[in-house]
C-alpha cells in the first residue's frame, strides 16, 4: 500500500462522507482542532496521541477544511477512534475498507503497532459499526 493509496483512500472517505460535526460537550473529553475537523480525547489518553492523531488525519486529507469529529480513547490495551459518519455509511463495505486502510496505516506508523479499534459512529459518538482492531502484518511504506 502506498501513501499515495492512503490519501486516495482518505480522499475517497471524505467524498463519500459528510461527517457530523457534534455539538460540544465536556462529556466527549478535551477537543483539538485540525484543519476544520475537531479531535476529543479522554482522560484514558493523551494530548500527544489526540495531537498525532489530528495531524495525522489531516496528512490523509480526511480532515479537509469539512466540519468533521473524531473522538480518541483507550481501553481494554488498545486506543479507540471513533467517527462520526452519516446514517447509514457505517454498513457500505467499500467505506468500511476505505477506514481499514487508515486503521492499519494509523496502527503501524503512527501509534506505533498499538492495536487500534475504530468505531463508526452517530453523531454522539455512539457506535453503529465497529471495525476491531487486528494484528498488523506490514504495510508497504512506498
Amino acid at each position: 500500500m502506498t501513501r499515495k493509496t492512503l490519501i486516495n483512500g482518505g480522499v475517497f472517505i471524505t467524498a463519500i462522507i459528510s461527517a457530523c460535526f457534534v455539538l460540544t460537550s465536556d462529556s466527549y473529553g478535551k477537543r483539538l482542532a485540525f484543519n476544520g475537523g475537531e479531535v476529543f480525547y479522554t482522560k484514558a489518553t493523551s494530548e500527544a496521541e489526540a495531537t498525532r492523531l489530528g495531524e495525522s488525519l489531516t496528512e490523509l486529507e480526511y480532515f479537509d477544511g469539512a466540519e468533521k469529529s473524531v473522538q480518541l480513547d483507550k481501553a481494554a490495551g488498545k486506543l479507540i477512534v471513533r467517527f462520526c459518519v452519516q446514517e447509514g455509511a457505517a454498513e457500505d463495505p467499500e467505506i468500511q475498507n476505505a477506514f481499514r486502510t487508515i486503521q492499519s496505516y494509523l496502527s503501524t506508523y503512527v501509534f506505533e503497532q498499538q492495536p487500534v479499534e475504530f468505531q463508526l459512529c452517530n453523531e454522539y459518538f455512539k457506535p453503529v459499526k465497529i471495525l476491531e482492531a487486528r494484528p498488523e502484518t506490514s504495510v508497504d511504506s512506498e
